[in-house]
């Protein structure tokens, strides 16, 4: 209640992540979210953890607070703890997300693809802004790692540049000369719709980093790091789609916005208006 999880609710739903977490990794979660120590993980703990960006015991903490029996499972109550999970994750997600058991039914329905991307420039000290050449160069390698970790034919759309926008506003280490790239995207149609989004879901961290890496290769002198977000959306067609459980528009993201949450872990979604 409350907006709380206890621990068999917690464990119940970390099997159901992909890839699913094992119980020494859902152990280590809720206790790192769990501040205060009362065997329930509570959306203000959850939030709390996105601000730091950090579990708030260590390793050595978990064990001695096993040792003391501050992970002892209660008995569970009456309703389904499970879909209590959801009221953790309020605002992780722009609209509804899209259970492991439906996405599965989506395997074998061909789809469009197409996307939009955000690559944020954080910038040594001092340095320009990147120009046209440079940020061209980041399409490049935005989509040949696309290309490599999807299995795709990415064309780059569009590209431009905007001030970066963020989240947590002028905080410690904001450069005003950082960039956001933003890339629209497409990669046409691919027979099975259903696999590529499973893939993303299994394989998001890997994308991601794949992209900064190929970033990374470029050797620009004035980049300090990146930050990616990428958000694809598949549009499915043919006779089959019409019966999909949750429509014929499925969106994914991967990684995150400058100062927001990760992405990766997340779900598939639809929108109210899709």
């Amino acid at each position: 209640s409350g907006g709380c999880v206890d621990l068999a609710a917690f464990r119940a739903a970390a099997e159901a992540f992909t890839p699913p977490m094992t119980q020494e990794e859902a152990d280590y979660a809720f206790c790192g979210m769990d501040e205060n120590h009362d065997k329930k993980v509570c959306s203000f703990e959850f939030f709390g953890i996105i601000k730091i960006g950090q579990f708030f015991p260590s390793r050595a903490h978990l064990e001695q607070l096993k040792e003391v029996g501050v992970l002892k499972e209660r008995p569970a109550e009456p309703e389904d703890q499970v879909d209590k999970v959801d009221e953790l994750f309020p605002e992780v997600l722009p609209g509804t997300p899209v259970s492991v058991g439906d996405l599965q039914k989506y395997l074998g329905v061909p789809a469009m693809v197409n996307g939009r991307a955000e690559i944020t420039l954080h910038l040594v000290r001092d340095a320009a802004s990147p120009g046209e050449e440079e940020q061209l160069a980041i399409g490049d390698a935005f989509e040949g790692a696309l290309e490599k970790e999807l299995q795709l034919d990415v064309e780059v759309e569009g590209i431009s540049a905007l001030q970066a926008d963020y989240a947590t506003g002028h905080a410690i280490g904001f450069n005003p000369r950082d960039r956001t790239i933003e890339i629209m995207w497409t990669a046409g149609a691919v027979q099975d719709g259903g696999a590529l989004d499973v893939l993303m879901r299994q394989h998001s961290l890997q994308i991601e980093t794949s992209i900064k890496d190929a970033i990374d290769a470029k050797g620009f002198s004035w980049l300090e790091r990146s930050t990616v977000w990428v958000k694809t959306t598949l549009n499915y067609y043919g006779p089959q789609a019409s019966q999909m459980p949750d429509g014929q528009k499925i969106s994914k993201d991967i990684g995150h916005k400058p100062g927001e949450q990760s992405e990766d872990t997340a779900p598939a979604y639809v929108t109210s208006s899709e």
